[in-house]
């Protein structure tokens, strides 16, 4: 009885304190019953007894109570273990569907454990998935137009379907809303018929349900960045900076659209505004680094390299243009000492090491025009030939 007691006792301890697993709440219970059993086949404990079967007016009531409790037991074990093989084969399947390991049986099971649960959640992925497989239906190369618009049309409307059940179990929820728009933002680049309107639509009903999100406003920015309205992705960025003055991400779309518009300056002191708020963040050294280098201010572009490479000695795309500031400003000797860094940790590279054998033999690190200096695209590191970071 004492080992039972303690048992008993300190399972319950970590059940109360901690977050158990299902194992360790079922074990406190046997240990619990366990310990009563032993007390009262000891009769340390009074035994009440009730025989339901001696009056029928008290069996009747008994044994509807039992059955109903039968049937309550029985139907909660049913869900339970439902919601538990659901769950594996949902995170079986998208562990497939993202990894493009055998990816079609991912997303059947994906689908499967989506509709054997039906939570919304589980659709909000599975619509991730659908995404996921439009954008690669559009880089095939060796399949016929054909083809891929059928497998593209297929594919967007499974993405659709997906996103408005999500929608149809919890409409309240801003989450679905801003799903469902994902949808349409992926295919507002491809001039798809109503994606803009449909995108714009359902942001809206997002912000109604969240009308203090920043991030909505911010995603209704990207979306008319797509449909090539500056003016009105300026006018989202400014109401999301009106509720969250220290959004970088904001600030940073803000700054793409004054490149977009030739106004570097303007970017840049945009950036600079973000270095502050986020002063170890090696990106955001980067690219402010990366504007100062294209407005030919190459010791402002050294000055941020500098910091991003401290901040991250990885961040090889940094150091090649740290290189290449110093050699701007006429110091070879710095230069050729990033890009003997360079070298060391990418000996295959051929654009590194083209340009450290144009510093060694005395000529500029692009006398070899490989390397175009130009800003990166959104999203992309800039030009060295190899992702490197």
């Amino acid at each position: 009885r004492a080992s039972a007691f303690l048992s008993a006792l300190y399972l319950w301890i970590f059940v109360l304190i901690y977050n158990p697993g299902t194992v360790l709440l079922a074990l406190a219970f046997v240990f619990t019953g366990i310990f009563i059993g032993l007390l009262s086949s000891g009769k340390d404990i009074r035994v009440f007894s009730f025989n339901f079967l001696k009056d029928p007016r008290h069996s009747f009531f008994s044994i509807f109570a039992l059955v109903v409790v039968m049937i309550g037991t029985i139907t909660g074990l049913y869900f339970s273990v439902q919601k538990t093989v659901g769950t594996a084969m949902y995170y079986h399947g998208a562990n497939r569907a993202f990894a493009k390991k055998d990816e079609s049986a991912g997303i059947q099971k994906v689908e499967s454990a989506t509709r054997l649960i039906g939570s919304d959640t589980y659709y909000r992925s599975l619509t991730d998935v659908y995404i996921a497989k439009l954008n690669e239906i559009l880089s095939k190369k060796d399949t016929s137009p054909d083809t891929i618009k059928s497998e593209f049309q297929n594919m967007l409307s499974l993405s659709e379907s997906a996103a408005q059940k999500a929608i149809a179990i919890d409409s309240t929820d801003h989450l679905n809303w801003t799903n469902l728009a994902h949808v349409y933002v992926a295919v507002v680049p491809l001039g798809v018929a109503k994606a803009y309107e449909n995108a714009d639509g359902a942001y809206i009903e997002a912000s109604k349900r969240n009308p203090n999100s920043p991030g909505i406003l911010l995603e209704r920015a990207r979306l008319e960045l797509a449909h090539k309205n500056n003016d009105a992705a300026r006018k989202h960025i400014d109401e999301a900076l009106a509720l969250k003055p220290n959004y970088t991400d904001a600030i940073f779309l803000l700054s793409q659209i004054e490149v977009s518009e030739g106004n570097v300056g303007k970017a840049i002191t945009q950036v600079e505004q973000i270095a502050l708020l986020a002063p170890n963040n090696s990106g955001v050294f980067f690219q402010l680094g990366l504007l100062r280098y294209n407005n030919k201010d190459y010791q402002g572009a050294v000055s941020a390299f500098a910091r991003a490479v401290t901040l991250d000695t990885t961040y090889y795309n940094a150091r090649y243009f740290l290189g290449l500031s110093y050699d701007k400003l006429g110091n070879s000797q710095k230069a050729i000492e990033q890009f003997a860094y360079l070298h060391k940790a990418l000996p295959d590279n051929e654009t590194v090491t083209s340009a450290l054998n144009n510093l060694e033999s005395g000529k500029n690190a692009l006398d070899s025009g490989e390397v175009k200096e130009t800003l990166p695209e959104k999203g992309k590191e800039p030009p060295i030939k190899e992702k490197i970071k």
